[in-house]
């Protein structure tokens, strides 16, 4: 269900909640910098996405996945599996 849509001229934030589970993907068009924070992650891969290198943290059950294209700096964050999550993003 989709429960918040922000937009501006350089971030749109989508959030969308079904009981315990969330997604939130954030889409900046000012691809200038991108910050990871990796203080609590457990795990940090690689992966691809749509041709583009996307970088997936975890967080016990939080997962965060950076990628970009030329216009664009992806980040969807979740808590649903990653097999999932990355389906979700190749989609994007």
């Amino acid at each position: 269900v989709l429960v918040n849509e922000e937009t501006d001229d350089k971030i749109t934030i989508t959030e969308y909640r079904n009981n315990d589970k969330f997604i939130i993907l954030i889409v900046n068009t000012d691809i200038a910098s991108i910050n990871i924070d990796n203080e609590k992650t457990t795990h940090s891969r690689e992966y691809e996405i749509n041709g583009n290198t996307a970088i997936v943290t975890q967080q016990t059950d939080l997962i965060h996945i950076f990628w970009n294209d030329d216009n664009n700096i992806f980040r969807l964050s979740t808590n649903i599996s990653l097999e999932t999550a990355l389906d979700m993003a190749r989609k994007i």
